[in-house]
């Protein structure tokens, strides 16, 4: 399933380490040279020990693993905790769910689901995280239909309390016939930037942002048409130098959706943006490409691509500068993409 049918059908229904790094490791990439892209020359490859067969997305490293989203089936009789209480068999209903991978030693364990009360009855995906990492923004399909009798996307806040994600509450701008998602909130907790598609935008979905003053969310504003298209604009991230990236399927690109950046001419305006700068390859690809996140130092990240030749239908990938690399792999041939390190910066 591609990612366009995906999100249509779901309107519808310093990285730990780099203290110390033995000379049993050495840089991977999944190409045999260096690439050129708008960072420079850097390297790609598939975090192969946290995808799956089917939709793996969305990922961001946090302060101990790295978390994401993932619609993989039941790999065991394990069940997942409700909101309301109950037992959920969430993996074998395919539903999207939100896990985590932790870093020991510098490597990823097996991915389990998110505790506490994030993981229901209904899709959850595209976690973002405040700067502390104490205060979590995600996407949820709505318990209730709309008058289609069709379930519509709202972003939701939760708390980490005693290690387990808590205290749930909705946003104040989500609707009950449009759909609000994939939240990325700005590194001071200000700014809460997401993709929309309420009406008065330019098209499909818009991206939007809503900014936290005298204790509340303001109302949403368009970022305007420099950004938004008549296509479709997702997965809204914003860097700690306030860069915004995003994925458009906007003409003019590689494939379906293309990872796009740009910035604000004017820091106290969101609708004054630069032209927006396709990232390019190897980035983009022809399928889709999105999710994307970059560390604080601008060295390396993570991105969703559905290219060819990935573990499953949408896979998360890496990416690095060659002279300042955060990923690092065992030289064992047969470890190569399983046994990852991570340098966290």
């Amino acid at each position: 399933m591609r990612l366009i049918f995906f999100i249509l059908a779901f309107l519808f229904s310093s990285m730990l380490l780099g203290q110390k790094m033995s000379n049993e490791v050495t840089d991977i990439a999944c190409y045999p040279d260096d690439l050129f892209s708008v960072f420079g020359n850097i390297n790609i490859g598939n975090l192969k020990m946290i995808n799956s067969p089917d939709l793996d997305y969305n990922a961001v490293l946090v302060g101990d693993g790295v978390i994401f989203t993932s619609t993989r089936a039941q790999q065991s009789s394990k069940y997942a905790a409700t909101a309301g209480g109950g037992k959920l068999n969430a993996w074998k209903k395919k539903l999207s769910t939100l896990f985590y991978a932790q870093l020991s030693d510098g490597r990823l364990a097996d991915p389990v689901p998110l505790t506490g009360q994030v993981n229901d009855e209904y899709h959850e995906s595209s976690a973002s995280f405040s700067y502390s990492g104490n205060i979590m923004f995600f996407t949820r399909s709505s318990a209730k239909k709309d008058r289609r009798g069709k379930r519509q996307l709202k972003v939701f806040m939760a708390d980490k309390v005693e290690n387990e994600w808590a205290n749930i509450r909705e946003v104040p701008f989500n609707g009950d016939d449009f759909s609000t998602c994939h939240p990325a909130i700005s590194s001071d907790g200000t700014r809460l930037y997401f993709s929309s598609n309420r009406p008065g935008g330019y098209g499909g979905m818009d991206i939007y942002v809503s900014t936290f003053r005298n204790k509340a969310w303001s109302d949403p504003v368009n970022l305007g048409p420099i950004i938004n298209s008549t296509g479709n604009e997702v997965f809204p991230y914003i860097s700690e130098d306030e860069v915004l990236y995003f994925s458009s399927s906007d003409q003019g690109g590689f494939g379906r959706l293309d990872i796009f950046r740009s910035k604000k001419i004017y820091t106290d305006s969101e609708r004054t943006w630069q032209i927006k700068q396709n990232l390019g390859e190897p980035f983009n690809s022809p399928g889709d490409d999105f999710g994307f996140y970059i560390n604080a130092d601008n060295s390396g990240g993570l991105f969703t691509s559905s290219r060819n030749g990935g573990k499953g239908r949408d896979d998360i990938y890496y990416w690095q500068l060659v002279d300042k690399p955060i990923f690092r792999a065992s030289i064992t041939p047969d470890l190569i993409g399983t046994d990852l390190y991570i340098d966290r910066h």
